[in-house]
């Protein structure tokens, strides 16, 4: 590798390394609302390199130490710098790592709590009218780098050891169970968590409260506890309950059993999309969890409903199993979006959940000219923002839907079932689930004339949904000739048209 910082091409991290663990403990300061700490990642080495390629922003970092785990060898930095635009932290090393050898990478770093719901960041609540101050930290899509120097890409799966240093008075949560605590100064304590499951970075989450909780088990012995403030955790016992039924649920439906030994459920204002989907670790807009018998009705009940219902799905689709890249983010989410529904349908019988789903407002977005791009190349971390696209994910979960319709719910759920159990703690290809109905669906042989035609209209329906040029009705074309559209053979729109006619272009 060149020198040249500028010579640095590609956004997307080598393959000469691969993490397999972080050790990480973060000490955030609710008063100078900034945090430090320091990281540890064990990385095995594909390909004999002298650098190391991870992700960074907005960071004041300092290498401490890298060296060989088995020996204790030192191995000498030369130099590093950040390639800002590809958010990168390049380490140029006096020689070539050993192959197959494993690497300890030992780096500190500092930051500053954000005032927006992204990386780290501070929140506060009000209770008898005194603000109180928390810190969260949620990573999804690319946010870990700002809190620590990590290898963020999804399939770069590794475990995680987090110690967390909080206020005595204070709890703090991460995505696994608290194993031990001890007293670091005369106001402050460090918790150590149970080292997690092979997870993506994004998945990480973490919080610094002084909340108060509520906790019940699923029928399958999993905790599930509610973290909220004070002056509202009496009000949580139905979104608790509901979240406790559908998680028995999704295990039943599914045929996997939820992967952790628990799940925390935590009150958050300000957050982006309303919640996050951390995995073990999931954090809530209180307007999704609170509810009072005297005020609320069926209409706040089935919003709860529908909110965990939707972000609980995800601690499987997403969580247990994740994308390899992100232009497949839409496939989870469509997923979630569509068992949002079928979870909802069974807690709320009578409430026609399901049939919701292929609404008007869905019909609409497939139809309209200007429709969304359904699966979108990720070249750059700028387009990452086009990946969270409401209308896209009701356009997934409507061919979910149009799946389940053709060969039936009991072979769909034997498919996913597969699916979830081949790729459990992995990462996974669009292709990976196609394939797994394929081979489901080979077992039926009364079904397969009805599934190929489905495939063809479904690559049909995604060529269609892709298209980033059309042609429109005032006489010119965005096509790359820049030939008016009068010399080019009259078609209507494919937004015009509906997916029928789509089908059978």
């Amino acid at each position: 590798m060149s020198g040249n910082e500028t010579c640095w091409k590609d956004f997307r991290l080598p393959k000469d390394l691969v993490p397999q663990s972080y050790e990480i403990l973060i000490h955030p300061d609710l008063e100078r609302f900034d945090f430090r700490g320091w990281s540890c990642v064990e990385v095995v080495v594909n390909t004999s390199v002298n650098y190391i390629v991870m992700h960074t922003k907005d960071l004041n970092i300092t290498i401490n130490d890298i060296r060989y785990k088995i020996y204790s060898e030192k191995i000498e930095v030369e130099r590093h710098f950040i390639i800002e635009k590809w958010e990168l932290l390049v380490i140029k090393l006096s020689s070539h790592l050993l192959r197959h050898s494993a690497v300890l990478i030992n780096i500190s770093f500092e930051g500053i709590l954000n005032e927006v719901a992204q990386g780290f960041f501070q929140s506060s609540y009000k209770t008898n009218d005194t603000k109180r101050y928390l810190a969260a930290a949620q990573m999804e899509p690319t946010y870990a780098r700002t809190v620590f120097p990590c290898f963020d890409e999804p399939q770069m799966k590794a475990e995680f050891k987090m110690n967390i240093i909080r206020p005595k008075h204070y709890i703090s949560l991460f995505n696994t169970e608290k194993i031990s605590e001890k007293e670091v100064s005369s106001n402050e304590t460090m918790d150590t968590f149970h080292t997690s499951p092979k997870m993506s970075t994004y998945l990480l989450a973490f919080l610094v409260c002084d909340y108060s909780s509520k906790a019940l088990l699923t029928k399958s012995g999993t905790h599930v506890t509610l973290y909220a403030p004070e002056n509202i955790i009496n009000h949580v016992d139905v979104a608790l309950d509901t979240a406790v039924k559908l998680i028995d649920f999704y295990e039943i439906y599914l045929g996997v059993k939820y992967p952790l030994s628990k799940l925390d459920i935590a009150s958050l204002s300000g957050l982006d999309n309303g919640n996050t989907i951390g995995w073990g670790l999931m954090f809530y807009d209180p307007m999704f969890l609170h509810f009072d018998h005297v005020k609320h009705g069926e209409y706040e009940k089935q919003l709860l409903t529908q909110s965990l219902a939707r972000e609980l799905i995800f601690q499987w689709f997403g969580n247990l199993v994740t994308m390899k890249w992100w232009d497949d983010f839409w496939v989870y989410k469509s997923f979630g979006m569509f068992l949002q529904y079928v979870g909802a349908d069974h807690l709320l019988p009578g409430h026609q959940m399901r049939e919701r789903l292929f609404s008007r407002t869905t019909l609409q977005s497939l139809s309209t000219a200007n429709s969304r791009v359904l699966s979108v190349p990720v070249e750059n971390p700028n387009q990452l923002p086009e990946l969270f696209d409401h209308v896209k994910y009701c356009k997934g979960a409507s061919i979910i839907q149009m799946l389940e319709s053709v060969i039936g719910p009991e072979i769909f759920q034997k498919a996913v079932k597969n699916f979830l159990t081949e790729h459990e703690f992995k990462s996974a290809k669009s292709s990976d689930l196609w394939e797994s109905f394929t081979k489901e669906v080979s077992y039926n042989s009364h079904l397969i004339i009805f599934f190929i035609e489905f495939v063809h209209c479904f690559c049909s329906l995604v060529q269609w949904l892709s298209q980033h040029r059309r042609e429109r009705n005032d006489g010119y074309v965005d096509s790359a000739d820049g030939v008016p559209s009068s010399q080019h053979k009259q078609e209507r729109p494919a937004g015009d048209m509906s997916p029928g006619e789509v089908c059978r272009r």
